[in-house]
């Protein structure tokens, strides 16, 4: 270590902080000193500035030094510390490794060779702990990008795979939509046809006597199906089917613009054909309007016969 280390002396007595500076004079580190004789001294110091290693007297005026210890890690402060203690209790030192303490040396011990390496020491497994958290650190963020990256993947699939499908399903609704487009246009044609030869028939009524049991038949069964009525609404039907069918085309034609199944390449698009698309195909509103539209007739129709 060739670089200054700024190490914190945490003792209540003078001539042992003075021993404690000459031994690390004399251990060959190249450090620069702080001091501190109580807890909340040492406590503030820590809090505020950075220092490579602490020194801590096991006993000081407003506590000891298991307890600052558990203070400072409490408080995240990561700072190794050494203990330096005059007692030889085996529970005390497992107790102050467990609450976080690097090493620990005896007073009777304390010399620059043995406090240099338990120094050094302490440093050394401080920073490689940090590394190691840092990389743990790394490890993690990889992770999660894996993660993110691996749910975009299986996004992009199920939407690769729903492409597949609407195509499929657009393929599969487009040929019976266009055949049934077309009969309904022929439809209308031979409705509207019927419509004309009923005209003719209601002006021979006119010609024909009034007193006729024939025609007075043929008057009730039209008042009694509402022929005007069912003039009108057939015609309805058949417009509204034919633009229910045309909605239908406009469907399928939107789910093979969303799938793309054709389209390998990546190409300019309009986004604003694309929100209209997508809208058209969850909007159903419209749909579920003329569901509404053809109940009523089907129940108009159903109650035909029972007099208003």
């Amino acid at each position: 270590m060739t670089d200054e280390l700024k190490i914190l002396i945490v003792d209540d007595d003078e001539v042992d902080r003075m021993s404690v500076r000459r031994a690390l004079g004399k251990s060959g580190m190249k450090v620069r000193t702080e001091e501190a004789a109580t807890c909340n001294e040492a406590l503030a110091a820590l809090h505020e500035r950075h220092f490579d290693c602490a020194l801590f007297d096991y006993l000081l005026p407003d506590g000891d030094g298991l307890s600052l210890l558990r203070d400072i890690r409490a408080a995240d402060i990561t700072t190794p510390v050494v203990m330096l203690t005059g007692q030889r209790d085996e529970r005390l030192i497992v107790e102050l490794l467990r609450a976080g303490a690097a090493d620990y040396l005896s007073k009777d011990e304390l010399n620059p060779e043995n406090l240099g390496h338990a120094t050094q020491t302490a440093i050394r497994l401080h920073h490689a702990e940090q590394e190691r958290l840092h990389a743990h650190d790394e490890l993690e963020r990889t992770h999660r990008e894996l993660k993110t990256s691996h749910a975009q993947l299986l996004q992009s699939e199920k939407l690769a795979s729903i492409g597949q499908l609407a195509a499929g399903v657009a393929h599969e609704i487009n040929n019976p939509v266009g055949y049934v487009y077309s009969n309904l246009g022929t439809l209308q044609k031979y409705i509207d046809n019927l419509c004309r030869i009923l005209e003719g028939y209601e002006q021979l009524e006119t010609l024909v006597d009034a007193d006729q049991e024939a025609l007075k038949k043929v008057q009730m069964l039209k008042q009694e199906l509402d022929l005007e009525y069912l003039k009108e609404d057939v015609c309805d039907l058949v417009s509204e089917s034919r633009e229910g069918i045309s909605r239908v085309k406009s469907i399928v034609q939107n789910l093979k613009d969303f799938s793309h199944v054709d389209e390998a390449e990546w190409q300019w698009t309009n986004l604003h054909h694309g929100l209209d698309s997508t809208l058209n195909i969850v909007n159903n509103d419209q749909i579920q309007g003329r569901s509404r539209q053809g109940i009523r007739r089907t129940a108009r129709s159903g109650m035909s016969g029972i007099p208003d």
